[in-house]
């Protein structure tokens, strides 16, 4: 039976989110087949869209790589940006402290959760208000 032009294209970005993951978590091929109990030649197949895993291995890529199901398989939503823009690629900083906090213990997710929380209180303090002009005077 013909594939669909629509699965080849899944199969596609899936094989693309895949080796994506992979290398974001600065893994190799050899290291996640390994972790999954497989050959380096299976694991291989994903990366090029030639074979789709079982829900089990899915899901065990979803853990090893840390990420979802939904960003392997191109379901995730893109948040639009301002003035509806989608938003710039992640700065390499951000992509580093993302794998930081995947790795950190639950009790420094909810402190680094608290400071962010303190300084977004500080950014909406400092920002300027509508009725405010610059001038910081008193007189109208």
């Amino acid at each position: 039976m013909p594939r669909d032009i629509q699965d080849e294209e899944r199969q596609q970005r899936f094989a693309r989110n895949l080796r994506a993951a992979r290398e974001r978590a600065r893994l190799t091929q050899a290291g996640v087949a390994k972790a999954l109990g497989m050959t380096d030649e299976v694991y291989a197949r994903y990366e090029r869209a030639k074979m789709w895993p079982s829900i089990d291995r899915l899901c065990r890529l979803c853990e090893i790589l840390g990420c979802s199901a939904d960003s392997l398989l191109g379901l995730d939503q893109v948040e639009p940006g301002p003035e509806g823009t989608p938003p710039a690629e992640d700065p390499q900083p951000v992509r580093r402290l993302m794998r930081q906090l995947r790795k950190a213990r639950p009790g420094t997710v909810r402190t680094v959760t608290r400071i962010l929380s303190e300084l977004e209180k500080y950014a909406a303090e400092d920002a300027p208000r509508p009725d405010d002009d610059g001038d910081d005077s008193d007189e109208p």
